[in-house]
C-alpha cells in the first residue's frame, strides 16, 4: 500500500494536531471514491425507502431531498477545498481549537455510531424476514464479525468491494425492473403532488437527512485520494449515480405495488416477490436480498471505519485497529437494546431521525462554518522543516 503523508513530523506537531496523523496507510482513486459514494447513498435505502411517507410521491421526495443535500455538499466540500489534506477531525481541531475541536469531533463520531448501529439492526431484521426461524441477534453478530474484519483492512479494500458491489447492483436491478415490467402501472404514479405541501417538504428533508446528508462523513477520507483535487466532483458524481439508482426505484416499486406500497416495510423485497415467470423464474427475492444485504454491509463496515479513524485522531493513536474489536462490542450492546422490535424502525427513520441529524448535518457545520470565516480560515502549521 501506498503510503499517505509524510514521515518527518515530529512527535510534537502530531501531539498538537496541526499535521496529518498517518493512520491509514492506503490511497483510492476518484473512480473508487465515485462508486463508494453511490454505494453509501444506496445502502439501505433500498430496504427502508427514504421519503416513503410521500406515498406515491416518494420519488419527488427523494428528488427534492437530493437537491436540498447538493447545498449542505456545498458546505461540506468547502472546508475540504480549503484543508485538502486534513481529515473532518483535523479541520475542526484547525479551526475551533484542540479542546472545542476534539468535543465537536467526539459528536460527530457519535453522529456515525448510532447511524451504523441503527442500520446494522435494520440489515438484521431484513435478514431475519427471509430466515424467520433464525434469531435476529445471530444475523446482527455475523454481520458485526464480518464488519470488523473488513475494517481491518483499510480503505483501499472498501473502495474496491464497493465498484464490484455497485455494478452487481446495476445489473440486478436491471434485471429484476425488466421482469416487474408486465405488472407495472403508471397510473399508480397520478396524480403528482397530492399530498400537502407541508408533508411534501417533511419527506424531502427526511431523504435529505437520510442518506444524502450522511455524506458529510466523507471528509473523513477525502486526504486519503491519490488526487485530492479531484474529490468534490467524485462526490458528486457518486451522489448523483445513488440518487437516479433510488429515484429509479421508487417509481418502479410504486407502479408496482401501488401508492401505499411504501408503507409495506421492505417494498423492494414485496415488489421483487411478485417476479413469477412460467414458473420457472421465481424467488428471485434471494438474489436481490442478497444484493441489498451486501450493499447495506458495505455502508455499515463504512461507518465502522470512520468511527474508529476518528476515535484514533483525537487519541492520538498511531493506529486504529486497537479500536475495532472493542468497538464491535459496544455497536453490538447498543443496536441490540435500541429497538424492541423491529417495527419501531420505518416510525424512526422516517420521523425520528430527520429532527435528530438536523444538529450534525446542519447546525454544527453551519457554526464551524461561521467561526472559519470570523478567524478567516486559520492554516495547519505547515509541516515542511519540521524534521
Amino acid at each position: 500500500m501506498a503510503k499517505v503523508g509524510k514521515i518527518d513530523l515530529t512527535v510534537n506537531q502530531i501531539r498538537k494536531g496541526v499535521v496529518p496523523v498517518n493512520l491509514e496507510g492506503g490511497k483510492i482513486s476518484s473512480g473508487q471514491l465515485t462508486f463508494l459514494t453511490a454505494a453509501f447513498i444506496v445502502g439501505i435505502s433500498i430496504i427502508i425507502a427514504p421519503g416513503g411517507n410521500a406515498g406515491r410521491d416518494t420519488w419527488l421526495a427523494v428528488t427534492g431531498g437530493f437537491f436540498i443535500s447538493l447545498i449542505l455538499l456545498w458546505i461540506y466540500l468547502g472546508f475540504c477545498r480549503r484543508y485538502p489534506e486534513h481529515t473532518l477531525v483535523e479541520i475542526n481541531d484547525i479551526i475551533l481549537g484542540p479542546a472545542l475541536g476534539k468535543i465537536v469531533s467526539i459528536i460527530y463520531i457519535w453522529y456515525c455510531f448510532h447511524a451504523g448501529a441503527m442500520e446494522i439492526r435494520i440489515i438484521g431484521e431484513f435478514t431475519a424476514t427471509l430466515m424467520s426461524e433464525t434469531p435476529v441477534d445471530i444475523f446482527l453478530i455475523v454481520l458485526s464479525i464480518t464488519c470488523a474484519f473488513a475494517v481491518y483492512h483499510g480503505i483501499e479494500v472498501l473502495a474496491r468491494c464497493s465498484v464490484v458491489l455497485v455494478i452487481m447492483l446495476l445489473v440486478v436491478k436491471a434485471f429484476v425492473t425488466i421482469l416487474l415490467f408486465p405488472l407495472t402501472d403508471l397510473s399508480n404514479l397520478l396524480p403528482i403532488l397530492d399530498i400537502s405541501p407541508p408533508l411534501f417538504f417533511k419527506s424531502a428533508y427526511a431523504a435529505a437527512a437520510y442518506p444524502f446528508g450522511e455524506i458529510l462523513l466523507f471528509m473523513m477520507i477525502l486526504p486519503f485520494l491519490n488526487r485530492p483535487q479531484e474529490g468534490p466532483r467524485s462526490l458528486v458524481k457518486g451522489m448523483s449515480i445513488g440518487f437516479l439508482l433510488l429515484v429509479i426505484l421508487a417509481v418502479r416499486n410504486t407502479a408496482v405495488l401501488g401508492p401505499m406500497g411504501h408503507s409495506i416495510t421492505f417494498s423492494s423485497l414485496s415488489a421483487v416477490r411478485m417476479v413469477d415467470v412460467g414458473d420457472v423464474l421465481t424467488r428471485m427475492d434471494i438474489l436481490v436480498a442478497l444484493d441489498l444485504i451486501t450493499i447495506g454491509f458495505l455502508k455499515v463496515t463504512f461507518f465502522y471505519y470512520i468511527v474508529v479513524l476518528g476515535l484514533a485522531q483525537i487519541l492520538k493513536l498511531r493506529s486504529y485497529l486497537p479500536l475495532v474489536v472493542p468497538m464491535i462490542f459496544i455497536t453490538y450492546i447498543f443496536t441490540v437494546s435500541s429497538f424492541k422490535s423491529g417495527i419501531e424502525i420505518p416510525y424512526y427513520a422516517y420521523n425520528v431521525w430527520p429532527l435528530y441529524s438536523i444538529p450534525f448535518e446542519i447546525i454544527l457545520p453551519l457554526l464551524t462554518l461561521l467561526i472559519a470565516l470570523i478567524r478567516r480560515f486559520p492554516q495547519a502549521k505547515s509541516s515542511k522543516g519540521g524534521g
